[in-house]
């Protein structure tokens, strides 16, 4: 049993495992659970004489260890584990206290690796593969663009993901959590959606362009 150490051998950026609230008395912590995980020979070469320096590491299809997140109070000397519910295969990530030191907010991922895929096919086969699909030509009347919505919510699910990276990259920069480099990592990453607005205004403007509403009133005048 690990106590305020990192875990899940350092995912997400995860460095430490003891996070202080702001007004110093309440301290969160991990605690990760290896007993069920088998040890993995290793040799130290650092000392004269070669040894062994077994370590937990789990292997594919092997069980995990387990993390729990606990909250010590320091003036009632009393700990409350937080329920997180099944904490198999899961992801505890993200620690961060609020302002007031009542509230702890807590990334809980799902270790399965195909939610990666799913946001995937789903940009793909919304997008390039329905260009293919429709084999649509360049010259068409009627508005394509909407065909394409669903890998336009893949794209943004990305951009709200790289917004989360800057974030973090910022908090291991600065060395802070504080809610400024949040707002400083949503400023820094508008100049994606806005460059996408530049780039693609001229092409979406309908204004004083008449050829969709005149063709159909050709068809209804035949």
């Amino acid at each position: 049993m690990v106590y305020g150490q990192s875990v899940h051998r350092n995912e997400f950026g995860i460095t430490k495992g003891t996070y202080w609230s702001p007004d110093g008395s309440l301290l969160c912590f991990y605690r990760m659970d290896q007993s069920m995980v088998p040890d993995y020979p290793l040799i130290d070469i650092s000392t004269r004489i070669a040894t062994v320096a077994p370590t937990k590491y789990p292997m594919a299809g092997e069980a995990s260890h387990r993390v729990s997140v606990g909250v010590f109070n320091v003036n009632t000397q009393q700990t409350v584990w937080l329920q997180t519910g099944d904490n198999l295969d899961q992801y505890f990530t993200g620690i961060t206290w609020s302002p007031d030191s009542r509230k702890i907010f807590l990334y809980q991922l799902n270790r399965d690796q195909r939610n990666f895929t799913i946001v995937m096919w789903l940009f793909i086969m919304m997008g390039v593969a329905e260009v293919v699909y429709f084999n649509s030509s360049p010259g068409e009347v009627r508005e394509r663009d909407y065909v394409y919505a669903g890998s336009f919510y893949a794209f943004c699910m990305w951009i709200g993901l790289g917004v989360l990276a800057v974030r973090n990259a910022l908090n291991k920069l600065l060395r802070s959590r504080h809610a400024a480099t949040s707002v400083v990592a949503t400023l820094l990453c508008m100049g994606v959606p806005c460059l996408l607005w530049a780039q693609n205004w001229d092409d979406h403007d309908r204004s004083y362009r008449t050829m969709a509403r005149d063709v159909g009133y050709n068809y209804l005048s035949s």
